[in-house]
């Protein structure tokens, strides 16, 4: 039987991929195919002679889980797998209707193996209805936990980027890569990533495939700040042994900077370098100034167009020399 946790982290990552990952419909049913292996590798031990992984490895669940798999469940096993090596190998084209399908029959594999019912969040992508979720409260969200070396939060305005295709595959791109480029370099690094979007706003944490939102239509200029003051309250909580190895790197827009109010706590930390603040702009020609309102001893600068990867890839250089001082 698959355990509970494990289960758990499967959901998460189908969730993570459907909602957040930004892919294409076919890159998030190649996603699905990787999972689809890594999770007959789990249920499955033994090693595998045919020379059909797959068919051989379904058998051998339908045979220990012969009580949980009906004629009905070894057929939509079936059709699972000759969808996703079909996308693999372009035998077929990559269909939303299908992929959706897809993760319907993954899911209830894992429900099938584990116990463990699906969330109501990933249900809803096959039953066309919102799942039902409380106003989250991200400052309970934002990562707590002390043993990581370098905690960064990452704001990131995506409220213009919408209509700017190029800009936001760029950024999308590199911020992958980033992701990426932490884990491959074994860094120390607790990552939490705000997305300002033009009515929400989203708090993910990409390393726990972990994703809350809420909206900022009511008023956005007072919500933008009262998460500010989130992000403030949680680096304040933190031990102080600790407050040296958190950085925090709001990227925005000149609407957006417009609202920002006045952070005496932010400047206060940043001032005692407590925190190290990274604020960046992200148009050519900004009126950088409104950053001073939360970071005074350090000067904005923009992100340079068509040069995200520099930045990015500075941003894990000065991590890597963060941990091995530390």
């Amino acid at each position: 039987m698959l355990e509970k946790e494990t289960a758990i982290k499967y959901y998460e990552s189908l969730i993570f991929n459907h909602y957040e990952s930004g892919g294409t419909c076919e890159q998030r049913v190649l996603v699905l195919r990787a999972r689809f292996d890594r999770l007959l590798e789990l249920l499955i031990t033994k090693d595998s002679l045919s020379k059909d992984f797959y068919i051989e490895k379904l058998e051998q669940i339908f045979n220990k889980y012969s009580n949980r798999f009906g004629e009905q469940e070894k057929k939509e096993c079936n059709s699972l797998r000759l969808y996703l090596n079909g996308v693999q190998h372009s035998t077929y084209e990559a269909d939303e209707k299908e992929y959706v399908l897809s993760v319907k029959r993954l899911s209830n594999i894992l429900k099938l193996c584990s116990d463990v019912a699906i969330p109501e969040k990933l249900s809803s992508i096959w039953n066309n209805k919102k799942s039902e979720e409380k106003e989250p409260n991200f400052q309970d969200n934002i990562d707590k936990d002390d043993h990581f070396q370098i905690s960064v939060i990452l704001c990131l305005d995506t409220s213009k980027l919408a209509v700017d295709t190029k800009k936001r595959q760029r950024i999308n791109d590199e911020l992958r890569n980033f992701i990426t480029d932490i884990t491959n370099n074994g860094l120390a690094i607790q990552l939490s990533i705000f997305l300002l979007e033009k009515n929400k706003v989203k708090l993910v944490k990409p390393f726990e495939n972990n994703v809350t939102e809420k909206s900022l239509e009511a008023n956005p200029q007072k919500c933008l700040n009262s998460i500010f003051e989130e992000i403030t309250n949680c680096l304040e909580k933190r031990e102080d042994d600790y407050k040296k190895n958190y950085w925090f790197i709001p990227i925005l827009e000149q609407e957006t900077l417009n609202m920002l109010n006045q952070n005496e706590k932010l400047q206060d930390m940043s001032s005692k370098n407590e925190i190290t603040i990274i604020p960046i702009g992200l148009t050519k020609g900004m009126d950088l100034e409104n950053f001073k309102l939360i970071c005074k001893n350090k000067d904005a600068v923009v992100l340079q167009e068509g040069k995200e990867s520099v930045f990015f890839n500075w941003l894990v250089d000065c991590f890597k020399i963060t941990c091995s001082n530390n």
